[in-house]
């Protein structure tokens, strides 16, 4: 299959994903108020074209199409599309522990999904052989795996929280973009999974998941930590925010004073 032809079928990918998004398909059974089908398809769309950009146009074409999906997808669905992001709106007080292990679960079955459809539309080479790592390069890797995803969530909710959408979007972009040219990092495990299973690695098991598994979730704990303290000070880490907790009373001014009504109760209080 020719490289047009192999793009214009992973573009494909696009129609679905934006039917399953679409308000009249909200109210079906897998769309859930978690958005988990944007998680899905946005996994598959994702890895997808960056891997099909890659392969014929090369790496600078694969980073325009990132920052494209990241604006044009991403930030208005509300995806996170990798775990490591998951994990820090879980630890930044964003969303509950049962909402950050369904979107990681949603978004490692959106990647194998993709294992599964891209031998179909391009050929892969057989895996390399999988050989340890020198100790002092394997901990080179792990070094910089942590520093870069510490550094890109940590940006990230500081960004996303200081800047509406649009040049929160142009921010967040750019910085990932940097910190994969800069660093070469992956920060994204569940895309690594995909590449593992495709092409194999020159890593050994364990230490592939200490690389692109262990050290990326750390950093991800870290800059999160790191955030949230600059956010909301060291007093902010109360947990997520519970569905259970009662709506916050809403102040209506009066000529006597503040009447602070309850949607759940019909009396008001009145302060002078």
């Amino acid at each position: 299959m020719d490289g047009p032809t192999a793009v214009a079928i992973g573009f494909g990918w696009l129609l679905p994903a934006v039917l399953f998004s679409s308000s009249t398909l909200r109210a079906a059974a897998l769309s859930s108020p978690l958005k988990l089908q944007h998680e899905f398809f946005g996994k598959i769309l994702f890895t997808i074209l960056l891997t099909l950009v890659q392969k014929f146009f090369g790496f600078n074409a694969m980073l325009t199409l990132l920052g494209l999906l990241i604006m044009l997808y991403a930030f208005p669905s509300g995806a996170h599309l990798n775990p490591i992001i998951s994990l820090s709106a879980y630890l930044c007080g964003n969303i509950t522990f049962n909402t950050m292990v369904l979107k990681m679960l949603t978004q490692v079955a959106g990647a194998l999904a993709s294992a599964v459809v891209l031998p179909v539309m391009i050929d892969i080479p057989p895996p390399q052989q999988e050989t340890d790592l020198d100790i002092n390069a394997f901990l080179l890797a792990c070094k910089i795996e942590l520093i870069a995803s510490t550094i890109n969530v940590n940006l990230t909710e500081i960004i996303c929280a200081r800047f509406s959408m649009r040049p929160a979007s142009v921010l967040v972009v750019g910085l990932v973009i940097m910190l994969i040219v800069q660093t070469g990092a992956n920060m994204d495990p569940s895309g690594a999974i995909t590449n593992y299973i495709l092409y194999g690695t020159k890593l050994s098991p364990k230490h592939f998941l200490c690389q692109f598994g262990l050290a990326s979730f750390l950093g991800s704990a870290l800059g999160a930590i790191a955030a949230r303290s600059y956010l909301h000070g060291f007093d902010g880490f109360k947990g997520p925010p519970s569905t259970d907790a009662p709506p916050m009373q809403a102040e209506t001014p009066t000529k006597k004073g503040v009447v602070y009504s309850s949607p759940s109760k019909s009396k008001s209080k009145k302060v002078d």
